[in-house]
């Protein structure tokens, strides 16, 4: 039998459908036949699987997706065959005219370990990673949780430490991973890569306030921002003795406002608004407007009329807006101490029905005037 020639990293066909690779720890690992990218793929350029054809004396370069690399413990090999083969020994098909044999031989490049990920800002993902002897080049893989690796850039050389991601979304999970390869027969031969990869949330702007307005009745302020990309969640703050303490949460994303039914009827109400994101039990919050924004002053209507009738359980009084009917109840227990003729001052807010005689939402006090 013909001596075969060392190599950096020898590969074998056990099967007619299975291939045998080498990864970068020297584990083996084993690879179904056809499940690398296809033409036009984000991992069309990247090589990780080797095989020689004893018939033919050549090497062949295949190309594979992280996700598609299943891991076997180390030190250990799946065992393929069509005759029972034990993993390394040497087999012959002379059918096929090919003989295979599972090296052990030193992987072509290492396995780069993950140093750092971090996000400069809301649209900016920079992975690093330690520097892998004899590699000419990296691969970085991105994907979402629950997605599969795709290959998002080639850097070539081996002095190429960082990759910053600029196509991230706000308020996104993303994970990363880096895979170093050599050039061999002009092809990219990859190596082992992180499976897990490093996962970071990525930011959210911050929430621009709209207004702050009583809603017209005291005591209530209707508080509006606009929508933030990415966000799931509004955390509304109030100051109160000098610091933001949390009011209320809005829980969906496509609500942009909420009230205070506690407000001052002064223009003091003090409010900001954060949004937020979450993936599990790690949250990402968006800054705020430290200055806030302020609620204005809730108005009180106010009309100088003169009594005109006090019917039992029809009072009306006649001013500049015309007559206005009022109840017993307006008076608040006092209507004994008025009496046709009195003028009159009403405070109250909300509107006045047109119709006659009118009708006021809510009145607020009634009072003599000189």
């Amino acid at each position: 039998m013909k001596k075969i020639l060392a190599m950096v990293l020898s590969l074998a066909v056990l099967s007619s459908s299975t291939w045998v690779y080498a990864a970068s720890d020297g584990v083996v690992e084993d690879v179904e036949e056809g499940s690398g990218s296809a033409a036009g793929s984000d991992v069309e350029e990247c090589y990780d699987v080797i095989t020689y054809n004893m018939k033919t004396q050549e090497y062949v370069l295949e190309s594979t997706d992280p996700s598609d690399i299943p891991a076997y413990p180390k030190n250990q090999t799946k065992s393929h065959s069509a005759g029972n083969q034990e993993a390394g020994r040497l087999s012959t098909d002379s059918s096929q005219g090919q003989s295979a044999a599972i090296a052990q031989a030193s992987p072509v490049v290492g396995t780069p370990k993950l140093s750092g990920i971090s996000a400069a800002d809301l649209s900016k993902v920079t992975l690093r990673w330690k520097k892998v002897p004899k590699a000419e080049g990296y691969c970085v893989y991105r994907k979402k949780a629950g997605d599969r690796w795709r290959r998002l850039k080639t850097l070539t050389g081996n002095k190429i430490l960082t990759y910053t991601d600029g196509t991230v979304s706000p308020g996104t999970q993303y994970f990363y991973t880096v895979r170093a390869y050599k050039n061999v027969k002009g092809k990219k031969v990859q190596g082992g890569y992180d499976k897990k990869g490093l996962g970071i949330l990525t930011g959210l702007d911050t929430p621009e306030l709209v207004s702050a307005r009583h809603h017209y009745e005291p005591g209530k302020v209707k508080i509006q921002w606009k929508p933030v990309k990415g966000a799931k969640r509004y955390a509304i703050y109030k100051k109160i003795d000098g610091r933001w303490q949390r009011m209320t949460t809005v829980y969906s994303p496509k609500t942009t406002f909420c009230y205070d039914t506690k407000a001052d009827d002064s223009d003091r109400n003090l409010y900001t608004v954060r949004a937020y994101t979450n993936y599990g039990k790690t949250y990402k919050y968006s800054g705020y407007d430290k200055k806030g924004i302020y609620s204005d002053a809730f108005t009180y209507g106010y009309l100088d009329m003169t009594i005109v009738s006090m019917e039992l359980g029809d009072i009306l009084a006649e001013g500049e807006d015309g007559v206005i009917r009022f109840s017993e109840k307006d008076f608040q227990g006092k209507i004994s101490e008025f009496q046709k003729g009195d003028r009159i001052r009403v405070k109250f807010y909300g509107s006045i029905a047109e119709i006659y005689p009118g009708e006021i939402d809510h009145v607020v006090s009634i009072v003599k005037i000189g």
